[in-house]
C-alpha cells in the first residue's frame, strides 16, 4: 500500500480515540508498522530536487568538528553553558554539546540515543538538537538564503538534509504523544515508538525569522538533573509543556512549509530547530563546501551520498542539481 493510504488509515484510527484500547492494540500496531515501512521506503527514494521544490530541504552550516565542554577526555576549548531561569549562561562542567559535521554523523546512529544503564546517551555524546534553515523553492539562488555565520561560507561545511512531509511529522507527533500517555498500559507501543524517534529526523521549532536559538535547561527548579531544550525561550507551564512563542513555533514545526515565502522572493531568512536522525538510503545527508570559482557547493569525495550527485556539486542555481 502507498504511504498516503497507510498514513490516512493510521491517522483516522488514532483520531477516533480507541486505537490504544486493549482490544484494538494488534490492529493499531499493524497499521503503525505498515505506515512506518512505507514512510522509510519513500524516504529512501527521496531526491534533492523533489525535496527542494516541495519546501522540505534544510541547510545547516558547521565546522568539521566542534564541542562545547569536554568529550571523550578532550576539552573542546569552550565551556558548556545553558540558560537556566534568569541565568543566561549557567555552567555545566559535566555536560557537553557537539555541533560539527562529525556530530551530525553520530546523530544518524540510533545506538547513540536512548538509555544505557540509566545514562542518557544523547547527553553522554552531546547530541542535542541543532539550528538550521529551511530552503525556499521560490528563491532561485542558494547563496541568497544560506545563513552562514561571520562570512565563513567557504570555510564551514554546508549540510543538506530533507525532512519528512509535514503530514508524516504531524502523524508521528500524534503517535508519539499517545504512546507517552499510554506508557504504563501499553509499554510495548511506547518502546516501538521510541525506536522510531531514533530513526526519524524532525523539525522541532520553526519560524520565518531568526529565533536566536540556544540551549535552555527546562528541568524543574528543584531538580539537579538538567533537561536541555534547544531554542526554547519561555518557562514551561505546570505540566512541563511549552508556552507562548515556543508553543507557537512548535506548532509551526508540524506545518513547517508555512514559514516559507509564498511567492517569488530575492532572499529567505528563517530558523528551524532540527533533530537529525537516521535517514534511509545513501542520498542524504549531503556534506558540501562552497567553492566560489565553481559557483557551487562541492560534495565531499569520500562521502557515500556524494556518489548520488552528478558532477558532485550543488549549483548555486539549485534547480540545476542532478541526482541519481
Amino acid at each position: 500500500m502507498s504511504l498516503l493510504i497507510n498514513r490516512r488509515a493510521l491517522k483516522l484510527r488514532l483520531l477516533v480515540g480507541t486505537a490504544f484500547d486493549k482490544k484494538e492494540q494488534k490492529n493499531t500496531l499493524d497499521l503503525v508498522e505498515k505506515w512506518w515501512l512505507s514512510y522509510k521506503a519513500w524516504e529512501e527514494r527521496d531526491t534533492f530536487i523533489a525535496a527542494f521544490r516541495q519546501g522540505r530541504m534544510t541547510i545547516r552550516q558547521a565546522p568539521a568538528s566542534e564541542t562545547y565542554g569536554e568529550y571523550m577526555g578532550k576539552d573542546g576549548g569552550t565551556a558548556f553553558g545553558a540558560r537556566r531561569g534568569d541565568e543566561e549562561r549557567k555552567p555545566y562542567p559535566k555536560e557537553r554539546y557537539r555541533v560539527g559535521m562529525d556530530s551530525i554523523k553520530d546523530r544518524l546512529k540510533p545506538s547513540n540515543f536512548g538509555m544505557d544503564g540509566g545514562e542518557r546517551l544523547k547527553y553522554k555524546h552531546g547530541l542535542h538538537d541543532l539550528s538550521g534553515s529551511l530552503c525556499a523553492p521560490t528563491v532561485p539562488l542558494l547563496s541568497k538564503q544560506v545563513r552562514w555565520k561571520w562570512g565563513k561560507l567557504s570555510e564551514w561545511i554546508t549540510i543538506f538534509m530533507p525532512m519528512a512531509q509535514p503530514e508524516d511529522l504531524e502523524l508521528f507527533s500524534l503517535l508519539n504523544s499517545l504512546a507517552k500517555q499510554s506508557q504504563a498500559t501499553w509499554p510495548e507501543m511506547y518502546i516501538r515508538v521510541a525506536e522510531m524517534r531514533k530513526q526519524m529526523s524532525r523539525i522541532k521549532l520553526a519560524d520565518s525569522v531568526d529565533i536566536g536559538a540556544g540551549l535552555h535547561d527546562v528541568s524543574p527548579p528543584d531538580s539537579d538533573v538538567p533537561k536541555f531544550r534547544y531554542g526554547v525561550k519561555q518557562p514551561l507551564d505546570s505540566n512541563r509543556a511549552l508556552t507562548g512563542v515556543d508553543l507557537v513555533r512548535s506548532q509551526k514545526a508540524l506545518n513547517y512549509t508555512s514559514i516559507l515565502p509564498t511567492g517569488p522572493a530575492n532572499s529567505n531568512t528563517n530558523e528551524i530547530v532540527i533533530a537529525y536522525r537516521q535517514h534511509a538510503g545513501v542520498r542524504f545527508p549531503l556534506f558540501t563546501r562552497w567553492n566560489a570559482e565553481e559557483n557551487a557547493f562541492l560534495c565531499f569525495e569520500d562521502e557515500p551520498s556524494s556518489k548520488t550527485v552528478i558532477d558532485k556539486k550543488i549549483p548555486d542555481a539549485w534547480e540545476r542539481t542532478l541526482q541519481v
